[in-house]
C-alpha cells in the first residue's frame, strides 16, 4: 500500500510505493496518498530555503554539492559570503 513521504533533504513531499521506505524519506503519517476520487496525489516541491535562513551544516551541505571551497569560512555569514559569491 503506497505512503505520503518527504524527502528530508529537499523538503519534496511525493507517494511511495509500499512502507519499505528508505533513509532520508519521512513517512507522513495520516496524508493521503490519494484524492477523494483515487487519483494519486501529485508531488509538492518545496520551495529552496535561502542561504540566510540554512544553518551552518546546511550551508556547507549546500557549498558541497555546489563545489564551493570553504576554506577560511567559519562562521556563517563568511560561509553565506563564499557561496554567494560562487553562483554570480
Amino acid at each position: 500500500m503506497p505512503v505520503r513521504v518527504r524527502d528530508e533533504s529537499t523538503g519534496h513531499e511525493h507517494n511511495w510505493p509500499n512502507d519499505d521506505v528508505p533513509e532520508g524519506l519521512t513517512v507522513l503519517d495520516g496524508e493521503p496518498t490519494e484524492d477523494a476520487y483515487g487519483v494519486p496525489r501529485p508531488p509538492v516541491y518545496a520551495a529552496p530555503k535561502a542561504l540566510e535562513d540554512q544553518t551552518v551544516p546546511e550551508l556547507r551541505d549546500t557549498a558541497e554539492k555546489s563545489g564551493v571551497d570553504l576554506a577560511g569560512a567559519t562562521k556563517k555569514a563568511e560561509i553565506v559570503a563564499k557561496i554567494s559569491e560562487e553562483q554570480k
